[in-house]
């Protein structure tokens, strides 16, 4: 599946479609929400839910490396030495 093709769906089944097919990398909290990092394939998506409602409020999908940022610092590297 293309991130177009995956865009092109409601936010319901946007979330299934990552429950069915994703590979889960990561999760992070921001403010009230709890993010989860799915890897797509060819391009990964983020399930935002609301702490307080419980409810996805946020699908964002995207290709570009850059919004990974958030996600480095939760790397752990145990056999890295330096």
């Amino acid at each position: 599946m293309t991130l177009p093709e995956f865009q092109q769906n409601l936010k319901e089944d946007q979330a299934h479609l990552i429950w069915q097919r994703g590979n889960f990398l990561l999760m992070r909290n921001y403010v009230k929400h709890r993010i989860l990092l799915y890897d797509m394939g060819s391009f990964y998506a983020e399930i935002w839910y609301h702490l307080q409602s419980n409810k996805i409020v946020i699908i964002r999908s995207f290709n570009n490396i850059c919004f990974l940022e958030p996600y480095l610092a939760l790397i752990d590297y145990p056999d890295l030495t330096l």
